[in-house]
């Protein structure tokens, strides 16, 4: 109703009608889906789907011999005008978080925050995205859509911001694991207050930009033999800001030249004499 769609259906036991859109989907298929793709993005991988898509279109017609692109063209004048608005396709669905804040959703494991372990949550889920929301709808957490099988996504954010009240805690968690052994061995190295400030620069690193990039940082001052968070923060602000040009001071011609200046201790030397100068 949305798009003002018209059902046609078609006559019952009589496949050959569907004949035409099952070879479709069977050309596509093959040349598009095989072999199988691989990619990180399903939405640039749409993207680059429909660019080639558009591309075959530059072929004749199997059956009227004129170039597909051009009868499209043709038929898009009979089109009605998409909505202004986008009809939003998902699902609700309710699931309690495990001690660790994370929820299960189509066999994936997403992350909420700590503060809702044990608690019930509402997913929204739509082909692309996976939001989890509290029970009065309010906002928690976004992720991207997972595929395959034994996924789980997790936004450490949240849970950074726990580890750094606790972080005697630390080594004892999963993120701990996941980090590089050079990581591992700084924050063992740590005491007590460092840690916990470490903890919170890696927090604010990874609400600007994300773990890999902190990770980076983190690893690039080590191996320069750089321990404090001060330190840390500055090598991490060189990486993910613009370094400004300065340009050379050009001063003016109307300066007054100085006579150039020679410093004379010689007034001094009588110091250094003795008791009997």
């Amino acid at each position: 109703m949305h798009y003002g769609f018209e059902s046609n259906f078609c006559n019952p036991y009589s496949g050959h009608e569907k004949g035409s859109v099952e070879n479709k989907v069977g050309y596509h298929r093959r040349n598009f889906l095989v072999p199988i793709p691989e990619f990180d993005d399903i939405r640039e991988f749409n993207k680059d789907l429909l660019k080639k898509c558009d591309k075959d279109m530059d072929r004749a017609h199997y059956k009227k011999g004129r170039k597909i692109n051009e009868l499209f063209e043709e038929d898009k004048k009979s089109m009605l005008y998409l909505p202004k608005q986008p009809y939003e396709v998902y699902k609700y669905e309710t699931a309690v978080a495990d001690k660790y804040g994370k929820v299960k959703f189509d066999g994936r494991i997403y992350s909420t925050t700590p503060v809702f372990a044990g608690r019930e949550v509402i997913i929204k889920a739509n082909a692309y995205d996976v939001t989890i929301l509290d029970i009065n709808y309010s906002y928690i957490q976004n992720h991207d859509r997972l595929y395959g099988e034994k996924k789980e996504s997790m936004k450490w954010e949240p849970y950074l911001d726990l580890m750094s009240k606790r972080p005697t805690a630390l080594k004892y968690t999963g993120f701990f694991k996941k980090l590089p052994q050079s990581l591992q061995e700084y924050f063992e190295e740590c005491e007590y207050q460092q840690k916990k400030a470490a903890l919170r620069i890696l927090k604010r690193m990874v609400a600007e930009k994300d773990l890999e990039t902190a990770t980076k940082a983190f690893n690039t001052a080590i191996a320069r033999g750089v321990r404090d968070v001060d330190s840390i923060w500055a090598v991490y602000y060189t990486m993910t800001h613009k370094v400004i040009d300065i340009e050379e001071l050009r001063l003016s011609g109307r300066i007054p030249l100085l006579n150039p200046y020679t410093v004379d201790n010689k007034s001094y030397d009588i110091l250094l004499k003795g008791g009997d100068a």
